[in-house]
């Protein structure tokens, strides 16, 4: 294990504005970390098994309402990747300079989509109106009493 590639941070938010100060919001994420144990090849002057990159993997799915559906972090994970280092004798320009040597080290973030299969959209039903009506429902604004017509000539006038 390399410590100096080591990540400083434990959670990642599952939203886009997590708050810090609540611990629901955030989770775990796993580290795939691989025995890596450099090997020299003096012959063909290769360093295999050299940590050559890092790979964050962020799985996330739709939560909410389909027409304003919010995209929740629902996993992530680390993963080291081990390869191979070359160190050439110059650089074709008749330049032998054996003290220093530039590795390129890369760094990979990638968001996926969690997929259970087709997505199934549920409407529920609209309530039922009710069919009786009591009688007194509208009531003071409907019948005939000389109350009724008395408050509606105010308001028109």
């Amino acid at each position: 294990s390399y410590p100096i590639f080591s990540v400083p941070f434990s959670h990642v938010g599952e939203w886009g504005n997590s708050s810090h100060l609540n611990v629901n919001e955030w989770i775990r994420y796993s580290v795939v970390d691989p025995t890596i144990i450099p090997r020299l090849v003096p012959e063909t002057a290769e360093c295999q098994g050299m940590l050559v990159g890092v790979d964050y993997v962020f799985v996330y799915s739709l939560f909410g309402e389909a027409s304003k559906a919010q995209k929740k972090i629902v996993g992530a994970k680390i993963e080291k990747r081990e390869g191979t280092m070359r160190f050439d004798q110059g650089d074709g320009l008749g330049e032998t300079n054996m003290a220093r040597k530039r590795f390129v080290f890369s760094v990979r973030v990638s968001f996926v989509e969690a997929t259970d299969g087709e997505a199934v959209l549920y409407t529920p039903p609209k309530p039922p109106l009710p069919i009786y009506l009591p009688t007194d429902l509208f009531y003071p604004f409907a019948g005939h009493s000389s109350l009724v017509h008395l408050s509606l000539s105010i308001v028109i006038s």
